[in-house]
């Protein structure tokens, strides 16, 4: 993870550890460390919202719209973290 993944919101970090690819419901608390109902009630939204489809093996991924909504996010929160000297 980088400097950006502490500020994330939970549904951020959902998206950003999504960005590498499709994860189970077990991946994602693992690499994310929410709580399961914080990540389920998460994965919830952003399936409503169109930005995480599940699959028919189980697995969650990033749809494009989301995709697009993390990279904003990203480009956003990297402009607030000072560089290093």
């Amino acid at each position: 993870m980088n400097d950006i993944f502490p500020l994330l919101n939970s549904q951020g970090k959902i998206l950003y550890v999504l960005g590498s690819g499709p994860k189970t419901s077990r991946e994602l608390i693992q690499l994310t460390r929410l709580s399961p109902s914080t990540l389920y009630y998460n994965l919830k939204d952003l399936i409503v919202h169109g930005l995480v489809i599940k699959l028919k093996d189980g697995k969650y991924a990033i749809t494009d719209k989301g995709l697009r909504t993390l990279n904003r996010l990203v480009k956003a929160l990297s402009q607030t973290i000072p560089t290093s000297p």
